[in-house]
């Protein structure tokens, strides 16, 4: 399992930042523009809508799952959560959950 959550980490990092940092690169941090293209069309919305309300999920159970048990560094998973994203905050968390435990 370790193996698949760190797989999943790396994934969760790259592939939404191979998308992120040409953007990135063309606009500079408009943030302005970054909201309309992310809201640009219905799809978009929904998708965006759908990562939010994953994240909310992701950091809720973060922060409820460490009152039961140990896991170092589980902020590190709430802020990956915030500055990446839950596909990449989720696997983090898992993968520090599982290494506390063996």
């Amino acid at each position: 399992m370790k193996l698949f959550y760190g797989a999943l980490c790396v994934l969760g990092l790259l592939l939404p930042y191979l998308n992120f940092v040409p953007w990135l690169v063309a606009y500079g941090l408009d943030v302005p523009r970054l909201f309309e293209e992310a809201g640009a069309t219905p799809v978009s919305t929904f998708a965006w809508l759908d990562v939010v309300i994953t994240a909310i999920v992701v950091i809720g159970f973060i922060v409820f799952d460490r009152r039961e048990r140990t896991v170092p560094f589980a902020n590190a998973a709430i802020v990956g959560t915030l500055l990446v994203g839950p596909s990449f905050g989720l696997p983090m968390y898992l993968l520090l959950r599982k290494v506390a435990t063996n």
